[in-house]
């Protein structure tokens, strides 16, 4: 099949005997720049993902918010970041890809400056819900740009891997920066000081590299090419349910960690000691950084374990181990204990993330006709999961919020039995077809 965004890229048609199009090896120039450019942006949305859970407790303690309003500005970001989601490529076949990511950009770096100089409650929710709406929109947008213009699947499953690595990257470099400067700066200068010189270099590039809008959809010289699978609503609601799972048990670290952190400082010195002296803080930031971190050898494994093992065998695998350890970690016993379990969740959740997003970018799953439509709308629908994490532990007691993370993870295998579409071989053999029509075509 020849896609007319392959013209765009420079790349020639590489046929096999039967004259069906064989996928390149070879990575070619915008392989390269979407490389770059989706590290670049993937760092930055780590390091800004992560400041909520960091700095909302010295932000509560400095202006004397009530515990409602603490929780309402943790999750914030997280609700506005999901809804963001639901617009994105609509958005984005209305102005272009290209486009939106600039102005999700420049809208970050905007509202990471009022983020840093407000000085009252609302302004700073208004700020926060803008920055989660861009992070929401460019998250998006960049890994479904990305698997339109990429040369190969075997090129898209490294971009993946390494957008998923520097993320987690990110996620860990704002604890370290944390533990270095919070307490010598203060909120205000360290929010503009970790967010904003990350979100400048994706600015440059795409002014630069980026010159015109690449593929805003994907297009193709014949109707007769565009093709569709079966149960294509049924294939994106289980899919988006699975991944609303996995992004619960995976999202709600970056703020239970903090949480756990401070109620057994709360424990230690007292329920009615000042909020300076049992605020998660210096070296315990590092702990966060740490759990961070846990998902990167994870996210490795995951790419070199790729085709060895089947989809559900290793998600199933991978849910049965986070009942396990999320029943250990409802005890409570120690910080130890807390932060043990919570690297473990983190461990995983970057295996079965990683795993997924081979399934949710993948265009012989959804079908080229509706591909952005399906791996958009699971996308959203996982991101609701991640949403509701992150709201349960801004208001509800921890024990409820791991609880819950332990039911869902018994959810996961239950999706699982409903989704022979993913087994293994199937995508290979839809892809064979596709290739068998595109030869049909061409003779």
């Amino acid at each position: 099949m020849k896609h007319e965004y392959e013209a765009i890229i420079g790349g020639d048609d590489i046929l096999d005997d039967t004259g069906g199009q064989k996928e390149r090896k070879s990575w070619t120039r915008i392989d390269k720049l979407l490389l770059i450019f989706c590290a670049l942006c993937d760092f930055a949305d780590g390091t800004e993902i992560d400041l909520p859970g960091m700095i909302t407790q010295q932000v509560s303690c400095d202006i004397e918010l009530s515990s409602w309003k603490e929780g309402l500005l943790k999750c914030s970001l997280y609700i506005a970041l999901v809804i963001s989601t639901f617009f994105a490529v609509a958005l984005s076949i209305r102005f272009g890809r290209r486009k939106l990511i600039i102005i999700s950009l420049y809208l970050s770096a905007i509202s990471t400056i009022a983020c840093a100089i407000v000085a009252d409650f609302n302004t700073l929710l208004l700020s926060r819900i803008l920055l989660g709406f861009c992070l929401g929109l460019r998250h998006t947008l960049l890994y479904v740009w990305v698997a339109e213009m990429v040369s190969s699947q075997e090129i898209l499953a490294k971009i993946l891997m390494v957008q998923s690595i520097v993320y987690y990257a990110g996620e860990m470099w704002s604890s370290v920066l944390g533990f270095l400067l919070l307490e010598q700066i203060g909120w205000r200068m360290f929010f503009l000081c970790a967010s904003l010189p990350m979100i400048i270099p994706p600015i440059i590039m795409l002014h630069c590299c980026f010159t015109e809008e690449v593929g805003p959809q994907i297009e193709y010289s014949d109707e007769k090419e565009i093709v569709t699978v079966p149960n294509f609503v049924g294939r994106t609601t289980k899919l988006g349910l699975l991944f609303a799972c996995i992004t619960f048990n995976g999202w709600l670290t970056t703020l239970l960690v903090p949480a756990l952190i401070k109620m057994f400082n709360i424990k230690e010195a007292g329920s009615n000691s000042n909020c300076s002296v049992t605020m998660t803080r210096g070296p315990e930031l590092l702990l966060l950084g740490l759990v961070n971190f846990a998902a990167i050898p994870s996210t490795l494994l995951t790419h070199c374990i790729k085709g060895k093992i089947g989809f559900r065998k290793l998600q199933g695998v991978i849910a049965m181990i986070c009942i396990g350890n999320f029943a250990l970690m409802l005890t409570q016993e120690s910080l130890e204990v807390a932060i043990l379990t919570n690297f473990i969740a983190k461990f995983v959740y970057g295996i079965t993330a990683l795993n997924i997003c081979y399934v949710l970018y993948d265009v012989n799953y959804f079908g080229t006709k509706d591909f952005a439509l399906g791996s958009s709308t699971a996308c959203s629908l996982g991101m609701i999961g991640g949403m509701a994490g992150s709201a349960m532990v801004s208001f509800a007691p921890t024990s409820s919020v791991i609880f819950t993370a332990l039911v869902l993870s018994a959810v996961q295998i239950m999706v699982l039995f409903s989704m022979p579409e993913v087994q293994e071989g199937e995508m290979e053999k839809l892809q064979e077809e596709e290739m068998e029509k595109g030869a049909q075509t061409l003779k």
